[in-house]
């Protein structure tokens, strides 16, 4: 190729070339005045700390500063990495500092005031004060629906009179009617008066040992079921389900000088009892001792199991004695 023509073509790469560097620069100056564009940026809130940094790539750290207050504003979204960075947002975690709320469960804490309800206290109740015959359902809180019983040992349990040939005890309700076997039914309360036989031998004999008639001649007294619903048909009732570990009772009258003995009657039939003096009384049911008359009880109360409580008044071998106005006037648990 002639000279002047290579010249004249080097000539115009050399214009060219210079002609297209100025524009590339302007290219990478613009990348920087991005970074005063505080709007795009989300940096709304804390943000503006960022704007500092006049490196608008580098922004994404203030950007992520602002993300913080990002959550605030929405904006902070904008800004991907500002995005990422909702390990601002994690901060909210925070939040689950609110989970210090969680330690509000120090409330359930509070669940200490059902500790109350274990509290023996809370079934302490009056369940009869004295006043009818009855313990109806729903008067009380322990499940006890009951029907107050004149005893003595001249009936059977089914009402038939024991024609034994000895002299037993005869009692009658102080209130209401006077038909045999005696009852409660038309009395105004569990009240009696009459006498306790002396115990004899089957010959009728008081100078008796061994051949006492005990089983026969036992007294007579007063008997409260605590699940009759239906009339001569007692039931068990569960103190350990109704949380009552205790009785609490009170008596009045004259008896002297007979001994008084409270016994609780199992479905069984067993007796677990004690021996106690006049007036107000609590009884824990841990108290009651099977077959106290004597060394043979070796049985254990079962609460789940109690048919009837009964106040006797034991008959003995040295007289016959009178007995007024025996009542059970109160009866409670706890």
């Amino acid at each position: 190729m002639p000279a002047t023509r290579a010249l004249s073509t080097m000539g115009l790469l050399l214009v060219l070339t210079a002609s297209v560097l100025p524009n590339c620069n302007l290219i990478l100056g613009n990348s920087a005045p991005s970074g005063n564009d505080d709007g795009s940026g989300g940096l709304n809130q804390g943000g503006d700390a960022g704007a500092g940094a006049g490196d608008g790539g580098t922004e994404n750290a203030g950007g992520s500063g602002g993300s913080t207050g990002g959550s605030t504003g929405g904006l902070g979204g904008m800004e991907s990495t500002g995005g990422t960075e909702n390990t601002g947002g994690t901060e909210s975690t925070g939040g689950t500092e609110s989970t210090g709320g969680t330690e509000s469960t120090g409330g359930t804490e509070s669940t200490g005031g059902t500790e109350n309800t274990g509290g023996g206290g809370s079934v302490e109740q009056t369940i009869f004060s004295g006043t009818g015959t009855t313990i109806p359902a729903g008067s009380n809180t322990v499940g006890i629906q009951g029907i107050f019983h004149l005893i003595e040992d001249r009936f059977l349990p089914d009402g038939t009179f024991l024609d034994d040939g000895l002299v037993h005890s005869d009692l009658d309700p102080d209130t209401g009617s006077a038909v045999e076997p005696s009852s409660f039914e038309s009395s105004d309360a569990p009240c009696l008066s009459g006498t306790i036989a002396q115990v004899t031998n089957a010959a009728g004999e008081s100078s008796c040992g061994d051949d006492c008639e005990w089983d026969a001649l036992w007294g007579g007294g007063i008997r409260l079921t605590l699940n009759e619903a239906t009339p001569d048909s007692p039931m068990a009732w569960d103190a350990q389900a109704a949380g009552v570990t205790g009785l609490r009772f009170t008596t009045s009258g004259a008896w002297s000088p007979l001994e008084l003995r409270v016994n609780v009657i199992d479905t069984a039939g067993e007796v677990f009892c004690q021996s106690i003096g006049p007036g107000a009384l609590d009884l824990d049911l841990n108290e009651f001792t099977h077959e106290c008359w004597g060394p043979t009880g070796t049985q254990a109360l079962d609460p789940t199991q109690i048919e009837e409580i009964t106040w006797q008044l034991v008959a003995n071998r040295d007289a016959s004695y009178p007995v007024t106005s025996f009542c059970v006037t109160s009866v409670g648990v706890y």
